[in-house]
């Protein structure tokens, strides 16, 4: 657990010390940049690398269960303000919490290796300086080459929520037919694999601007599993719809 520790607050050194973030923001970005950087390091070292979920679920879902406000571009004024316990909650609800959650979904959308590059170039261009929410998504925007304003509507300046369910699973001339429903209000690509009795495994992105759609799975065999998010990162406020057959 000490060597977990220290590589959280090593982290910190560079995302809260040698970049800061402005005093009147909630300061997700060096959070969250910094939990997703340790979180690679335990991993990689064969640590525990659950603490950024850990965060997520038992302060950012509770926060949403709530009804605070969670909009992360909102001026910590508000929460600061407010009665306990959201005045002492936003910290781990907010910075640590969703921070943790908005970055982890960043690196779903980019895959791991364009942004650990972000994670390099950002502490390069704004070493002892100050970053802003803006300058994280123009990062990830510049590697991805697409803009991300949906994203920064539903997560940044929005608190939309995360909610996918898999409907139905049906069998079709060609293969299996999976149908995902986005219950939550965000918009996500969110994965969707399934595992077919002989071992086979197949993924495909649902579209994220589809309120329900279609994913076909062509395969000779037959489908025993569906899940989403198979990796287990999404700020999914109900897993029990991501699976098929439901447990």
């Amino acid at each position: 657990m000490y060597r977990q520790l220290i590589a959280h607050e090593v982290a910190h050194q560079y995302w809260g010390v040698l970049i800061g973030f402005p005093r009147e923001s909630i300061g997700w970005v060096p959070i969250g940049l910094g939990l997703t950087m340790d979180e690679h390091y335990a991993a990689a070292r064969g640590l525990d690398a659950t603490l950024g979920r850990k965060i997520m679920r038992d302060f950012y879902f509770r926060a949403e269960q709530m009804g605070f406000d969670t909009t992360l571009s909102q001026s910590l004024e508000r929460p600061l303000q407010s009665p306990p316990p959201w005045s002492f909650g936003w910290n781990l609800s907010l910075m640590h919490g969703k921070g943790y959650a908005v970055c982890a979904l960043l690196r779903d959308l980019l895959g791991a290796e364009r942004y650990q590059g972000v994670i390099q170039k950002l502490i390069k261009d704004y070493s002892g300086g100050v970053i802003h929410d803006g300058d994280l998504i123009a990062a990830c925007e510049s590697a991805l080459g697409e803009r991300l304003d949906w994203f920064a509507a539903d997560w940044v300046n929005g608190r939309a929520t995360l909610d996918y369910a898999i409907s139905a699973v049906n069998k079709s001339n060609d293969g299996w037919d999976v149908v995902v429903t986005r219950v939550g209000t965000a918009g996500f690509p969110v994965w969707v694999e399934v595992v077919t009795e002989s071992g086979e495994r197949m993924r495909q992105r649902a579209n994220r601007t589809k309120a329900v759609d279609t994913l076909h799975f062509k395969t000779t065999g037959v489908v025993k599993t569906a899940r989403i998010d198979p990796d287990n990162v999404y700020p999914d406020l109900n897993e029990a719809n991501n699976v098929w057959p439901r447990v």
